[in-house]
């Protein structure tokens, strides 16, 4: 897997999304987890996935100002899978949220109210053809030529643009 080198943090938007993108082991401490998130962790089985969910707890608390210290963040089911839900003070939403994971990396956009946001991160690599076919237009694979970069760029915008839309894949 090739890691493609990124900022640590941009904001975009006029200041309305943040996005952080921080490694997984900085942020491995599950005690600033609140009572709902620490029940959402019980069900998480694969290692990888629990270091990771604590991860992007974390870095919500702590990347994002004071307000979010105490925030929690849940998963909420919608049609085809879930979708990070953010709770302050146990209030419900009041900013969009999005997270992603590649490697031991995790990223996570924060939309100011009234906007919603998708990211994705990807590791660059080798999309088969059925794969392409599957989700790349006859005209979209024209244009990318078989460059996995490229391929890869799009495979995310596409992603962060089905999460944006809250419909997942497809």
């Amino acid at each position: 897997m090739k890691v493609l080198p990124v900022p640590s943090t941009f904001v975009c938007a006029e200041e309305r999304i943040e996005c952080r993108i921080r490694s997984v082991s900085q942020y491995d401490d599950d005690q600033t987890l609140g009572r709902r998130e620490r029940a959402e962790l019980e069900t998480i089985r694969d290692h990888k996935r629990r270091r990771r969910y604590i991860a992007s707890r974390n870095i919500v608390k702590t990347c994002f100002g004071e307000e979010f210290v105490t925030a929690q963040v849940i998963s909420r089911k919608n049609g085809r899978g879930h979708r990070p839900d953010l709770l302050l003070n146990d209030r419900g939403r009041s900013h969009s949220i999005s997270i992603s994971y590649a490697g031991e990396f995790v990223l996570v956009a924060l939309g100011s109210q009234g906007l919603l946001v998708g990211c994705d991160l990807e590791a660059s690599t080798e999309f088969s053809d059925g794969f392409l076919a599957l989700w790349f237009t006859p005209e979209e694979r024209e244009l990318l030529a078989d460059d996995a970069s490229r391929i890869t760029r799009s495979w995310a915008a596409k992603e962060a643009a089905f999460k944006t839309l809250n419909t997942g894949e497809g």
